[in-house]
Formats: structure tokens, C-alpha cells, sequence
């Protein structure tokens, strides 16, 4: 089990090993991390992930993770976690989260969301992206025919 360190409004990530002895892909139904401060006497925020857990397969083994937005300002806090297997809770325990001031960690390569905000083309509406796609594969194809035109004059 382990936290990762984290930063202002990007995910916390919980990881945790998961060895599967079923006979069926399995991944927690839920996992649920409550956030206090240092003095274990003051709950922040209660967040819950119920899926988007990667499962595992068969007889085997593998680390995954679970991920939680957030809204904390940079400091420690201490976050108990409880792992559930539908409504059995299967594991719980503490450890020490620590959220540090936003661009204090490189960015994160499997979320795009910094790269998307650095461009300023976070929080846009679906269709906005469709337009940007479809405008750069009408580009492209434009690009591509006017090569062609080039080379067949040059024959």
C-alpha cells in the first residue's frame, strides 16, 4: 500500500497490490479515503472511487491504483483508506498524504489535463476538440494533395 505524493487539484493516487486466486478479473468495488489533518481530529473531505480500477486477471498479481480528485491546499495530512470487496471491507489503514504547491512536480504523462491547461484548453466543451481534430485532419489532407499536385508536375 502506498500514497503518492500529489499536488494542488491533481489526483491522489492510492496504490495498492491485488493478487486475484479467483476465476474471474477482479478489482475492488469500492475505495473510500478519508483526509483529516495532522491532529487526526479535524475529517476534511471523505472521497470515494467506486470504479475505473484496473482489474486483474486471473491468478495473478498486480499493483493498481485508485484515484481521487481533489480540492486540498498544499500541506500533510494523514488519510485512512478502506478497501471493499462489494460490502466486505477487505482492508483498511493510514498513511501520511502529502499535497505540495501546483508545479512543484513534473507533469503527470498519462494525464493530459496540465498539458491542457498550459494551453489553455482546459474545462472546454467535447465538440470543441471535435472541431480542433477535424480541422487538423482537413490540414493534413490538404498538405497531402497539394504534395502529390507537386510531384506530379515535376514529372
Amino acid at each position: 500500500m502506498g500514497i503518492n505524493d500529489t499536488e494542488e487539484n491533481r489526483a491522489i493516487e492510492l496504490w495498492m497490490n491485488l493478487e486475484n486466486t479467483g476465476s474471474i478479473e477482479t478489482a475492488p468495488s469500492k475505495v473510500v479515503l478519508d483526509i483529516y489533518d495532522q491532529t487526526k481530529t479535524n475529517l476534511i473531505v471523505s472521497l470515494t472511487n467506486y470504479n475505473g480500477i484496473k482489474k486483474v486477471d486471473l491468478f495473478q498479481t498486480e499493483k493498481i491504483s485508485a484515484k481521487f480528485n481533489h480540492q486540498l491546499s498544499a500541506g500533510s495530512y494523514l488519510a485512512y483508506f478502506k478497501i471493499f470487496n462489494k460490502d466486505d471491507l477487505v482492508k483498511q489503514g493510514e498513511l501520511t498524504l502529502s499535497v505540495l504547491p501546483k508545479g512543484t512536480l513534473p507533469p503527470d504523462k498519462s494525464d493530459f489535463s496540465d498539458i491542457f491547461a498550459t494551453l489553455g484548453l482546459k474545462d472546454k466543451p467535447i465538440w470543441f476538440y471535435g472541431i480542433i481534430l477535424g480541422a487538423l485532419i482537413i490540414i493534413v489532407a490538404f498538405l497531402i494533395i497539394i504534395i502529390k499536385k507537386i510531384k506530379r508536375h515535376r514529372k
